[in-house]
């Protein structure tokens, strides 16, 4: 589609889309995820879950799947209003839709680690030996990690510390030098040391 082809959806209001698309308009469903939702869920794919390495048209594909399902039932249930009654327009209720979808990817792929083979702990995070008391949960790990400002930084912990990515894997994929992947990942574990830190304080 181009841009006049998406302007005819533009000037439609959120709950005449939906119309559009559960009456079976294929291209007012591709208007509303890549023409008005295309810049949140790209977002989504390039820094807030980048380390999944799922691409646009992926995301797109599969909220487009997700909407669909049950006869369209998630756009049907659209009110205009989020959880709390607040105004919510369409295009934030179907990109929360997809970064719910990404998350759960994230949760079983981090649930698919082998967290007990080589402990992370507070001393330093470094892959040692360490008493059972020491050990950090996998939750706990995963909500300092994501807690970290950076998006790169939090990929790159995810790849090189967690997956196990070599430093040059993790360089190519994040553009940058073997060098810096090592300074980054030492700048980036004192933080999440002191974010668990605090962290503990408060528990």
């Amino acid at each position: 589609m181009d841009a006049a082809e998406f302007q005819k959806y533009r000037g439609l209001s959120d709950q005449n889309l939906i119309a559009c698309i559960v009456g079976g308009d294929t291209m007012a469903a591709v208007a509303l995820l890549i023409d008005q939702c295309g810049p949140r869920l790209k977002y989504l794919t390039q820094c807030t879950f980048s380390m999944l390495g799922i691409e646009f048209d992926e995301i797109v594909s599969a909220t487009f799947l997700i909407l669909r399902k049950n006869d369209w039932r998630a756009l049907r249930s659209f009110r205009g209003r989020d959880e709390r009654g607040r105004s919510c327009r369409l295009k934030t209720y179907v990109s929360v839709i997809a970064a719910r979808m990404l998350w759960k990817k994230l949760d079983r792929a981090m649930k698919g680690i082998d967290w007990k083979a080589t402990p992370i702990t507070l001393d330093g995070l470094k892959d040692v030996p360490a008493p059972p008391d020491r050990v950090l949960r996998a939750a706990e790990l995963m909500d300092a990690i994501m807690a970290l400002e950076n998006p790169c930084d939090r990929e790159l912990l995810l790849l090189y510390k967690l997956q196990g990515w070599s430093a040059e894997e993790v360089a190519a994929r994040l553009n940058i030098s073997t060098a810096n992947v090592y300074t980054r990942c030492n700048r980036a574990l004192k933080q999440l040391r002191t974010l668990l830190e605090e962290g503990s304080r408060h528990a």
